[in-house]
């Protein structure tokens, strides 16, 4: 499939960040689908690569995985979410 295609372009850049299971590669790439392939170094997603960077994750991919996974849902999908219920709610 495309996203399989996909997971293994990014497990590339996953790798480096410590994440070597084919699971959490694929919430990597889960990510970097809607960020962005190099949304890890992508300066409009600083938070994202700091998360990755972090050494307190250092052999804990699941946790960096979870943390990463909370702020994009923080920053990105509830942010959205939200405005377009606005909208609807104003309509």
């Amino acid at each position: 499939s495309a996203f399989e295609d996909f997971v293994q372009l990014v497990s590339e850049r996953a790798r480096p960040h410590g994440l070597v299971e084919p699971a959490q590669q694929k919430r990597y790439a889960a990510i970097a689908y809607c960020l962005g392939y190099r949304f890890d170094i992508d300066p409009l997603h600083a938070w994202a690569g700091e998360i990755l960077r972090d050494s307190q994750y250092h052999g804990a991919g699941n946790l960096a995985l979870h943390r990463l996974e909370c702020e994009f849902m923080s920053r990105i999908v509830e942010p959205v979410s939200g405005a377009s219920s606005a909208v609807a709610l104003a309509g």
